[in-house]
């Protein structure tokens, strides 16, 4: 008994360390640099709006590389935006935060009622699929996010 109590315990570790904070932190991570990157995206368009409509003709002339260099900037940002689908992944990551925050919870409710050997074994197996389920569901949002129309195939004839 004292065996399978021993490995509940070590599937609790990991569970908490190789998944529910890996998680957090990804997902954390995530929100910045989404966060960060629509601000950088959104702010130069914004300056070179102002710089256009507060300077005259002959000013902008001065202006025009600072001009040019905002909009490239606004411009690209926003295209590493959509081709990395930063939204999308951290979207994924949140959900995963919060289903192994879920599991976290119901695992120590589940370990305390075990009291079996049987129980606990039943627990482990079900809190192993489980972790195994939501890291195949991540895993499979995250490659759906693109397809692999860009691979080249190649076809006996």
């Amino acid at each position: 008994m004292e065996d399978i109590k021993s490995k509940l315990n070590d599937l609790i570790l990991e569970l908490d360390k190789e998944y529910r904070q890996w998680y957090k932190c990804h997902s954390t991570q995530s929100m910045w640099l989404w966060i960060i990157l629509q601000i950088i995206a959104l702010l130069p368009g914004f300056i070179v709006s102002f710089l256009v409509a507060i300077l005259t003709e002959p000013e902008l002339k001065d202006y025009k590389p600072w001009i040019v260099f905002l909009s490239g900037l606004g411009s690209f940002v926003g295209y590493i935006i959509v081709q990395f689908k930063v939204y999308d992944i951290w979207k994924i990551r949140a959900d995963g935060e919060v289903a192994f925050e879920n599991l976290y919870r119901i695992t120590h409710g589940k370990v305390a009622m075990a009291k079996t050997e049987e129980e606990c074994k039943i627990v482990y197996e079900e809190i192993s699929r489980l972790i195994n389920e939501i890291e195949s569901d991540a895993v499979n949002r995250y490659f759906s996010l693109s397809n692999s129309e860009f691979v080249a195939t190649w076809k006996n004839k």
